[in-house]
């Protein structure tokens, strides 16, 4: 493989085309080398040896001027001698949506390179393991596999009967991943039943949650109990949710049982006690919410005066109401109200209390910060005068506690 700079000069009447390698790999079972070339004179004493058999990365000018080009010779790569002769060297496997040639180049190079240096890649992809091989060349690594293996058991580290069995379904990398975590967590888990019980596994979870897990329950029933969850209901559950489910019994109070932390039907129990903790934060929400209101306005009654009034929301649900009716963002002030940062109050028509009007912010220390209506609309000079006549009636109001 080599990779070519082209320079082009358009200083000169007539543009020159000068063309130099920046880069080649060879490879063989018995070498592999790769050689850049530093900026300078083309000499000897400018290439240099790069222990990394990769494809780098083409560099292009602002201006394109310089630009380093990547191509394959395919039919090159029908005869490549005795020690490829069993690669699998199909451009389709190498090649991306964008048909783009410096990764298709990168997975083709890591490929042989990988092929030649470990007789595994060559004993997987005869046993159908493409995805395996394919994974590999794109640069996945895992400790699932044991790649200096002389046999399948002993770099797939399973037995014949696993080995038959992920024949099949033509598993990646990430698959012999969660087949590890599934061995260890239950290791007498049947090799049929992996796949599924893989869905529970998030593929990456972390430490404290299985910590977690581990303090509370006992790994095989967790796993049994998603997996039979999963195959009579068709929803899949993850680790995660489990652990969302122990993390909710504890801060409930729940009494922790065997049917609590191995419920039979685990959906419905995941989603009972999910619905308990929401309406118990709410409520913590709500208290906040109306004590902060009554704090910063001052007021436990609606101010009424003519054919307007004035009152604190009530609670966060109001907001939602406020700010569907009127087409503002006024919901989204939940936490600033249940935090003590503002208080939000609705102005209304006497004879129609119950309809969306004007939607007005009061901060903390009682000034008021904006007054809207619908779709965010400035208030008439009525509005004006009324929200005059009332922060004049709370400032008395307040200064008579």
């Amino acid at each position: 493989m080599e990779m070519d700079k082209f320079i082009i000069d358009y200083q000169d009447p007539h543009p020159s085309i000068w063309t130099a390698p920046v880069q080649q790999i060879r490879l063989s079972a018995n070498s592999q080398i790769r050689m850049d070339w530093q900026d300078g004179w083309l000499t000897t004493a400018n290439w240099h040896s790069v222990g990394n058999i990769r494809v780098k990365h083409p560099k292009t000018s602002m201006w394109g001027v310089i630009q380093e080009h990547t191509h394959i010779m395919w039919e090159s790569l029908k005869n490549v001698g005795t020690d490829l002769r069993y690669a699998n060297l199909d451009p389709e496997r190498f090649k991306d949506e964008w048909w783009n040639e410096y990764a298709t180049s990168k997975r083709l190079i890591a490929y042989m390179s990988e092929f030649l240096k470990y007789p595994a890649i060559e004993l997987l992809e005869k046993a159908g393991f493409e995805t395996l091989v394919m994974n590999r060349a794109s640069g996945a690594r895992t400790r699932a596999i044991n790649i200096k293996g002389k046999d399948l058991r002993s770099i797939l580290r399973l037995n014949k009967a696993e080995i038959r069995y992920l024949k099949e379904i033509d598993p990646t990398t990430g698959d012999l991943e969660n087949i590890r975590m599934v061995r260890k967590y239950w290791p007498a888990a049947r090799i049929e039943d992996i796949e599924d019980i893989c869905r529970a596994f998030p593929r990456y979870l972390r430490d404290e949650t299985i910590n977690l897990i581990s303090k509370e329950a006992e790994w095989p029933k967790v796993l049994k109990m998603l997996l039979e969850e999963y195959r009579a209901t068709g929803d899949v559950y993850t680790v995660q949710d489990y652990s969302d489910y122990l993390e909710w019994i504890n801060m409930l109070g729940i009494r922790k049982d065997k049917r609590v932390i191995y419920p039979k039907n685990f959906g419905q129990a995941h989603d009972t006690v999910m619905e308990q903790y929401e309406e118990a934060k709410d409520s913590v929400v709500l208290e906040a919410f109306k004590t902060a209101e009554t704090t910063i306005t001052g007021m436990t009654e609606p101010f009424v005066l003519g054919n307007l009034m004035i009152r604190p929301a009530a609670s966060p649900s109001e907001l939602q109401k406020e700010s569907k009716a009127l087409n503002h963002c006024v919901r989204t002030y939940v936490d600033r109200v249940a935090s003590g940062k503002t208080s939000i109050l609705f102005i209304r028509k006497v004879e129609e209390p119950d309809t969306p009007w004007f939607t007005l912010e009061l901060d903390c220390s009682g000034m008021v910060v904006q007054c809207r209506g619908d779709h965010n609309k400035t208030y008439p000079e009525e509005v004006g005068a009324f929200i005059d006549k009332w922060m004049k009636w709370r400032e008395k109001a307040r200064a008579s506690v």
